[in-house]
């Protein structure tokens, strides 16, 4: 096959999805934007190697919707409302975020030398409030308050960073996002 038929038989493929390998949910991402490809060099439906590992079934990977050869587990109830809620709290984080954008505001140095600002701290208190209604019995590590949980002890953790990239924000540059995650027993969900 010559190069430029590689090139046409791969353009001609679906465009990725994203999705937690531990179920079939496809996650919404309005930032993932594969194509154009980051890389000009490479074809427009190309997906990074490196973030497909067999080895680590928990991690979410890239995959064509076709590609029989990832492992897909069935779709629970529960994974379902794990995403809803996800997406729930990025966008409430999103919400906060934007009222303060290139907005004046004090910015205060933590103790660690690293600046936070009250973005931050509203869209954390923002995004723990929604968690906390959903799922009463899961805790909570966010970056700017720390651990929070009704119980001793919780068998789920959700990790929050409202903005990692806090510099970023402060100086008006695109460059930050909202992190969120979910552990199960220590495991990523």
């Amino acid at each position: 096959m010559l190069p430029s038929q590689a090139h046409r038989s791969l353009a001609a493929r679906p465009q990725p999805s994203l999705f937690s390998s531990s179920s079939q949910i496809r996650l919404r991402s309005p930032c993932l934007n594969l194509n154009p490809s980051p890389l000009p060099f490479l074809p427009s439906t190309f997906i990074p190697a490196c973030i497909f590992a067999e080895e680590k079934p928990d991690c979410c990977v890239l995959f064509y919707p076709q590609d029989r050869s990832a492992r897909r587990r069935s779709v629970t109830a529960e994974m379902e409302r794990f995403v809803e809620v996800a997406n729930t709290v990025a966008d409430a984080a999103g919400e906060v975020l934007r009222k303060y954008f290139r907005q004046s505001y004090e910015i205060i140095d933590k103790a660690d030398l690293s600046p936070v600002t009250i973005a931050d701290r509203e869209a954390e208190e923002s995004m723990v409030s929604i968690i906390s209604e959903s799922f009463p019995v899961h805790a909570v590590y966010g970056e700017e308050n720390g651990w929070r949980c009704k119980e001793k002890s919780a068998d789920y953790v959700w990790v929050l960073d409202p903005i990692d990239g806090t510099k970023s924000f402060i100086t008006g540059k695109p460059l930050f996002g909202t992190l969120i995650a979910l552990l199960h027993k220590g495991k990523p969900v």
